[in-house]
């Protein structure tokens, strides 16, 4: 009797190290295997984003096939932590490993939408929607409009959805401080109130990137910080003789 309960318990154990083993190769083959994505696509990474939630988000969008597979692979490779937010393109047939490297890699986010905000001497400005399109590389303008012309629907659908989008602010030379104050009021992508204007020629003109809900002050006050370190410049290095009694004139 217990010869045949030794048997079978030998048996069952046979049985199971086999089904581990296939369980182990099918994970390792889902892992390094092609991914399921047919096209390149977009994905961020929020911040304080968890491996659950990421995992589960990138299962929805079709970029891996099971997120129960992905957390088992990433904490068996000790990367639980390893997460960096931030807006990632992952390439067509990308594999569960390749996806990790690419949501933990951090660095410049690549967006899909860019919008790119000019100030005009009117007192408002021009806004440039374009979107860069998956696993090309290629840029199409979407849209281009003046805020007092109306929103067009392509923008304002991205807003509403809360679409990941970069933002680069243009404010060029020769604008007085009332036009930019005026232009940084009208852009949507702005927050804040500003509760006075800067002295004129204190503000530098500037290209800069800014985040979605960017303070107006925050941005001006960085202006003239900008704008009197080149005034200091300048003085330091003016020729002798010149009628100018300080760095201001």
């Amino acid at each position: 009797m217990w010869k045949h309960v030794a048997a079978n318990g030998m048996s069952f154990l046979i049985v199971a190290l086999i089904a581990a083993a296939a369980a182990l190769g099918w994970g390792q083959r889902q892992w390094v295997g092609d991914g399921p994505l047919e096209v390149a696509a977009f994905f961020e990474v929020e911040q304080g984003d968890t491996l659950a939630r990421v995992s589960e988000r990138l299962q929805a969008a079709g970029a891996i096939r099971s997120a129960v597979v992905f957390r088992v692979g990433v904490r068996t490779v000790e990367r639980s932590g390893d997460l960096r937010f931030g807006n990632y393109e992952i390439p067509a047939g990308a594999s569960m490993e390749e996806v990790l490297d690419i949501v933990t890699a951090g660095g410049p986010s690549s967006f899909r939408y860019r919008a790119i905000y000019v100030l005009r001497n009117s007192g408002t400005g021009q806004l440039r929607l374009s979107e860069r399109l998956p696993g090309t590389g290629e840029v199409e303008e979407i849209a281009r409009f003046a805020y007092e012309e109306g929103v067009p629907a392509e923008y304002a659908a991205l807003v509403d959805a809360g679409t990941p989008m970069s933002y680069r602010l243009v404010i060029p030379e020769g604008l007085t401080s009332w036009q930019v104050v005026q232009g940084l009021m009208a852009a949507d992508f702005l927050d804040g109130e500003v509760l006075d204007i800067p002295a004129e020629g204190m503000l530098a003109p500037t290209t800069i990137e800014v985040n979605r809900g960017e303070d107006r002050a925050g941005l001006l006050a960085e202006m003239q910080v900008s704008q009197e370190r080149i005034l200091a410049e300048a003085w330091e290095n003016r020729a002798e003789g010149i009628p100018i009694s300080s760095p201001e004139e």
